[in-house]
């Protein structure tokens, strides 16, 4: 490592370390999608190559019609089927319902291009690992609490040599919404209360209104490019906003 870039880290470390004891927080809980790692972009991809294999099977139906509608059908079953990988088969269902042709079936026989998006390793968001890693050695305590498919979420752990770093992983069952309950699980595992963590996520509702309503005042929301269904929520005015993760220790440094 650049002897410079050494010592600034050790100077970050340092007065993070202060200001933690200052503001009397010893816990980081992060969301994990979309935090710290970009599966939006996953997802993205994945669903194009979908829609992609399929119309070539019906050459017929425009690309940005069976996309929308695909959209469309996603965002209303997962009200209903929230993050469970499952749902998929309910909009390829629905998909072929509405698009009758004589192969009805292409778009459940095009489901492994979507299944593919839970074996994929994600990549951290530019500066996200760099920031856990200085807030763990300036003694914060870390834990993740994520809405996603268990299996899935262990194999991102894994995948990215995260499993030893947080102290703590809590998963939000994926056939529910997360919600105020899933940050007291967690923070209830380091015997602390709520105002003794800080809450880092993208998520306005699942993350930042949810962390609020189980008693945390340190509040930090990520404003990235995300799914709309996440904005449904005015944000708590104390509401910390940055719009990188790289961004998280300068901007708590300066308050």
């Amino acid at each position: 490592m650049n002897p410079e870039k050494n010592d600034y880290k050790i100077f970050l470390i340092q007065k993070l370390a202060l200001w933690r004891e200052k503001k009397n927080l010893s816990v980081a809980l992060f969301d994990f999608d979309d935090t710290l790692i970009k599966t939006r972009k996953i997802f993205i991809k994945q669903i194009e190559l979908y829609v992609e294999a399929c119309i070539k099977e019906m050459p017929h139906l425009s690309f940005d019609e069976v996309l929308t509608k695909l959209k469309e059908i996603n965002k209303t079953v997962y009200q209903t089927e929230k993050v469970n990988p499952q749902r998929w088969k309910t909009v390829a269902k629905i998909l072929g319902s509405i698009y009758i042709t004589k192969n009805r079936n292409i778009f459940a026989e095009k489901l492994n291009i979507l299944n593919e998006i839970y074996i994929i390793i994600p990549e951290f968001y530019e500066g996200a690992f760099e920031t856990i890693t200085i807030l763990h050695k300036a003694g914060f305590r870390l834990g993740l609490v994520t809405h996603a498919n268990k299996q899935w979420t262990l194999f991102k752990l894994k995948s990215l040599s995260l499993e030893n770093l947080f102290e703590s992983v809590t998963i939000a069952h994926e056939d529910k919404f997360k919600d105020f309950r899933d940050w007291e699980n967690a923070i209830t595992t380091f015997h602390v209360s709520p105002q003794q963590a800080i809450v880092i996520g993208d998520n306005i509702k699942g993350d930042i209104e949810a962390a609020r309503k189980a008693g945390v005042k340190s509040l930090v929301w990520l404003n990235v490019e995300q799914w709309s269904v996440y904005l449904q929520q005015e944000k708590p005015k104390e509401t910390i906003i940055i719009d990188e993760i790289s961004k998280l220790i300068p901007t708590l440094l300066a308050i």
